[in-house]
């Protein structure tokens, strides 16, 4: 009878365990998810909703570097008329792209290259056509300014969606922002800096400069927007399946009648105010205030490097682009933005049927 006894306790502890176990082997490790899944089963509760499981996330790539780069043309200048350049600075800048360091150039630091090439290009025809009558030299390097300034879209395209920088910041990742994390004032500068530098080059012809680098470094030290966009997708999944089952329950027996609140709405009312307005809603806020303004920049940069024939790296780009963070269509992005809309009305409908609107 003692070792029945024994036994079955024995029995009862290890149920025990394994269900501990279980239950932790289930538990998300995203603190995103935990809070996501918190609030929806709070909220599911509350209003006796019909959920449909949680789908998995689509796995959206960033394409890889050799997929999106393109070719630049290259010009040759021969060596009598390397020579014939003495008089100008540009003399020295081919040389040091000739050089066994300037054949290995990121694709940032031939921005740099092709900007100050054309700027000294165009000084250096001016001097020619003031000093110098050697008209073969003059026609030769306007062909090659005349190719340079050609490619400039071809440079930028390089420089920015083609670097080891963007292809880190922006790589597929399944990590999500987490809750509390500050919002990456610095990142969202150097976007809209390097916005800025493209459009001053293509637009006003003046070179970006070194700085250029630290803003590559700020871009490229982090994989946030890869975070950002794994973020859009969680809030956007879970709010697509709140709104659903919320949609379908406002169509159905009211929760309160004549807009007096009761005893289920005062539950609801400590739902929306503890989990929702407490923390889902500021984390929402957080999502939206770090990607849209670095999704702006990326949206005005990629309409100056905007190619009018498709070739094969810009197909490769728009298939992500489109997928992931275009307002033109069905994105992530522009879901996730609809979704939480949606979800604004939704609480706003019920609550001002049990009269619990701020303004009543």
């Amino acid at each position: 009878m003692t070792y029945i006894f024994n036994q079955a306790v024995i029995n009862a502890k290890l149920f025990i365990i394994i269900v501990c176990l279980f239950l932790m082997a289930c538990a998300s490790d995203s603190p995103t998810e935990n809070m996501l899944e918190k609030y929806r089963s709070r909220l599911s509760n509350s209003l006796d909703l019909s959920l449909e499981p949680i789908p998995l996330p689509a796995v959206i790539e960033f394409p890889i570097r050799r997929q999106l780069e393109f070719e630049l043309t290259s010009q040759s200048i021969d060596l009598l008329e390397f020579l014939e350049l003495t008089p100008c600075r540009l003399q020295r800048l081919v040389g040091e792209r000739n050089s066994s360091l300037g054949r290995f150039m990121s694709h940032t630091q031939q921005w740099i290259y092709e900007a100050e090439f054309i700027r000294q290009a165009q000084e250096c025809i001016e001097v020619l056509s003031e000093n110098f009558d050697n008209n073969d030299l003059k026609v030769t390097l306007k062909k090659v300014l005349a190719d340079k300034l050609n490619q400039r879209t071809f440079v930028i395209w390089n420089a920015v969606w083609a670097s080891r920088e963007f292809q880190n910041s922006l790589s597929s990742t399944s990590n999500t922002l987490a809750p509390n994390t500050d919002k990456p004032t610095e990142l969202i500068e150097s976007f809209h800096r390097l916005n800025v530098t493209v459009s001053d080059w293509y637009n006003n012809g003046n070179p970006p400069g070194q700085q250029l680098e630290l803003l590559y470094q700020v871009i490229g030290a982090e994989k946030t927007v890869g975070e950002l966009l794994a973020s859009v997708q969680m809030l956007r999944i879970y709010l697509e399946n709140i709104n659903v089952a919320y949609e379908q329950r406002l169509s159905g027996r009211p929760l309160c009648f004549n807009g007096q609140k009761n005893r289920k709405a005062d539950i609801l009312q400590n739902v929306f105010l503890k989990f929702y307005i407490g923390e889902v809603q500021p984390y929402i806020a957080l999502i939206h205030q770090s990607a849209a303004p670095i999704v702006k920049s990326m949206a005005e940069i990629n309409s100056v490097v905007n190619l009018t024939v498709e070739f094969s790296p810009h197909l490769a780009f728009n298939e992500y682009w489109q997928m992931a963070w275009s307002e033109q269509h069905p994105s992530q992005w522009q879901q996730f933005n609809l979704a939480v809309e949606k979800h604004t009305l939704l609480w706003q409908k019920q609550l001002a049927q049990c009269g619990l609107l701020p303004s009543e």
